[in-house]
């Protein structure tokens, strides 16, 4: 199924930096969004910034897949990622859901749903730290 494809593609991008398979899956007018973009990124040049800029925010990043719900035009994946940030080094985990719409075997929309707070808390974490060390 379409999903499947999917998850191989995020495999490559999450384990190898290789982002030219799921790129591939992507129409050519395909949009993508998520909370921490102003708009939707188009097609696959929108699609091969967006997962390579994904991958460029983790030193190590691995997504686990809760529940996974696919039909013919859409697919929903819950999912908690989690990993190591590359800006700091730092462990970071969080939870959310995206949501593909396939036309055929490519997507025509990918939509990722999340509370950017889980990542941003754990960016901020070291200056947090050494903030506290310099007071006390």
């Amino acid at each position: 199924m379409n999903t499947s494809r999917f998850l191989d593609a995020l495999r490559e991008v999450e384990e190898h930096g290789n982002v030219e398979p799921m790129v591939q899956i992507f129409t050519d007018d395909a949009r993508i969004w998520n909370p921490e973009l102003q708009q939707p990124l188009i097609g696959r040049d929108g699609a091969r910034r967006f997962w390579r800029d994904y991958r460029d925010t983790f030193a190590a990043v691995r997504s686990e897949f809760r529940s996974i719900i696919e039909g013919q035009e859409k697919s929903a994946l819950e999912w908690e990622t989690t990993g190591t940030l590359e800006a700091n080094r730092e462990p970071f985990s969080y939870r959310g859901a995206s949501i593909i719409d396939w036309s055929g075997d490519r997507i025509t929309r990918f939509a990722a749903y999340f509370d950017p707070r889980a990542l941003a808390v754990a960016q901020l974490r070291p200056l947090e730290v050494r903030r506290a060390e310099a007071a006390g």
